[in-house]
C-alpha cells in the first residue's frame, strides 16, 4: 500500500508555528488592552474631558447670548454661581468645578465661583475666551477636580 502524500497529519513545525502566532496574539492582547483601559480607569483621569466640556457648555450656552463665546450680560460673581449650578447637576458625583473670568489683557479676576482645590488635589483646567457686550475680552478658566 502507498500512502498519498496529501493525508499526512500536523507535523512538529506546524504545531511550533501556530502555538507562537497564538501565544503571540495572547501577549499582545494582554499587554495592549489594559493599556487602552487604563486612562479610562484612573481616578481623575475623565476630568480633562469634564473640563472641556464644561468650558465649552458655559462659553457657548449658560453664559452667552444667542451668539456663542459672547457673554449675555456683564460678568459678576452672580451669573457664575448661577451657570455653575446648573453645569454641576450634570457633573459626575463627588466632581468639584471652580469659575474663574479674568480679563484678557491684564490677567486680573473679574468674577469667580466655586470651592478653591487643595494643593494635592490632581486638578485640569480648561480657558476658552469670550467677549463682554462692550467688546471686552475676557478668559473664562475652568477648574475640575
Amino acid at each position: 500500500m502507498t500512502r498519498n502524500t496529501r493525508d499526512r497529519a500536523q507535523t512538529t513545525l506546524d504545531f511550533a508555528a501556530g502555538v507562537s502566532v497564538f501565544l503571540l496574539t495572547v501577549i499582545f492582547v494582554f499587554a495592549f488592552v489594559p493599556s487602552l483601559l487604563a486612562p479610562a480607569t484612573a481616578p481623575g483621569a475623565g476630568n480633562g474631558v469634564v473640563a472641556d466640556r464644561v468650558a465649552d457648555d458655559l462659553a457657548r450656552d449658560e453664559l452667552a447670548t444667542e451668539t456663542p463665546y459672547e457673554l449675555s450680560g456683564p460678568p459678576t460673581d452672580g451669573a457664575l454661581a448661577a451657570a455653575r449650578s446648573n453645569v454641576s447637576e450634570t457633573l459626575p458625583p463627588g466632581t468639584f468645578l471652580n469659575l474663574t473670568l479674568r480679563t484678557a489683557s491684564a490677567g486680573r479676576v473679574v468674577a469667580a465661583d466655586g470651592p478653591t482645590p487643595s494643593v494635592d488635589a490632581p486638578t485640569t483646567a480648561s480657558r476658552r475666551a469670550v467677549t463682554a457686550p462692550d467688546g471686552t475680552t475676557y478668559e473664562l478658566r475652568v477648574v475640575v477636580w
